[in-house]
């Protein structure tokens, strides 16, 4: 009798192989035999790339262990040139686990890491993008529980996946102060906003025509007007910041809004 295909996973991520939960992640995920692991990383820290293509540039891969490449491109880069040149077959890519969470329209619309996961859905390929909430220093045992639960959570996701068939991709977002059995919650998208991303990094300067120069710094992740402690309840970002994991399905698609004749400013084709 022969033996059964085991899923074939990619994992990417966008923070690089220096990622402090690559390898504790990938301990656990391939201790689950059902999953058959290859991983395609970037060869540098990648965040908030959102799913942006690498397109002016030549893109190396280097080959840097047994089923492990990393790639000079964007996440979403990565995960195309590895399902298209380097596994065959891919049932599955896992996108993280990021450090920092991705909950929320703001983080979702702006993370690396779910952009290798739309990459795969546009591949044909299912996906779940995994991220950690922290809100100070995680202790190597916290990041390894972090990275036991979430390699569970995608387990458990991979042997239930819905019949229906719009469902694309999971966010699943695990917070780094979570228990070992934490509960495991679906949750909607927690809709909020940013203000300004950037700090000005110098004082203005005059050129001779008169015209301004002024540098600015990304100022990280503080500048979000609506914060996870004050997400309504149920939401993904008021999960994680109550210590649950949130487990958001996508279509990953955009959905056009039908709006009221007398709203249309043009006629339906």
């Amino acid at each position: 009798m022969a033996e059964e295909r085991r899923c074939r996973v990619l994992v990417s991520n966008d923070d690089g192989p220096e990622s402090s939960l690559h390898d504790p992640f990938l301990q656990y995920l391939t201790s689950y035999p059902e999953f058959d692991v290859y991983v395609c990383l970037p060869e540098s820290q990648r965040s908030w790339a959102s799913k942006s293509i690498s397109r002016f540039e030549e893109v190396r891969v280097v080959e840097t262990g047994d089923r492990v490449w990393h790639c000079s491109g964007q996440p979403a880069t990565c995960v195309n040139v590895a399902l298209h040149h380097l596994v065959q077959d891919v049932d599955l890519v896992i996108s993280g686990p990021n450090y920092g969470h991705n909950a929320g329209r703001a983080s979702i619309l702006s993370s690396g890491t779910v952009g290798g996961a739309v990459e795969a859905v546009l591949s044909g390929v299912r996906a779940i993008s995994v991220s950690m909430l922290h809100t100070a220093h995680v202790e190597e045992e916290e990041q390894h529980r972090v990275c036991q639960v979430a390699a569970r959570t995608v387990w458990k996701l991979w042997q239930s996946w819905p019949s229906n068939a719009e469902v694309d991709l999971f966010n699943v977002n695990v917070p780094s102060t979570c228990s070992e059995d934490p509960k495991v919650f679906m949750a909607p998208v927690h809709v909020d906003t940013y203000g300004s991303l950037y700090t000005p990094s110098s004082q203005t300067e005059k050129q001779v025509d008169g015209r301004s120069i002024t540098t600015y710094t990304h100022a990280g992740r503080g500048m979000f007007h609506a914060k996870g402690s004050t997400a309504p309840q149920g939401t993904d970002a008021w999960c994680i910041y109550n210590g649950h994991v949130s487990v958001t399905p996508f279509h990953a698609g955009l959905h056009a809004v039908k709006l009221s004749p007398t709203e249309q400013p043009f006629p339906r084709a």
